[in-house]
């Protein structure tokens, strides 16, 4: 019982942690037309807060 709640919980942020990933590259896509992939990548890592990983 309490794995099934962990797994939907697991999905659950998931599924929110994909849907804000894609919003903010399409928010730095629609931003910084000009920059390359990579520097817009680096710039959504460190908006995620995972830099350093």
């Amino acid at each position: 019982m309490i794995g099934r709640v962990l797994l939907v919980m697991l999905s659950y942020l998931d599924q929110v942690f994909i849907l804000g990933y894609q919003k903010s590259k399409v928010l730095l896509l629609n931003q910084l037309p000009k920059q390359n992939m990579s520097q817009q990548l680096s710039l959504l890592l460190k908006l995620l807060g995972l830099e350093n990983i």
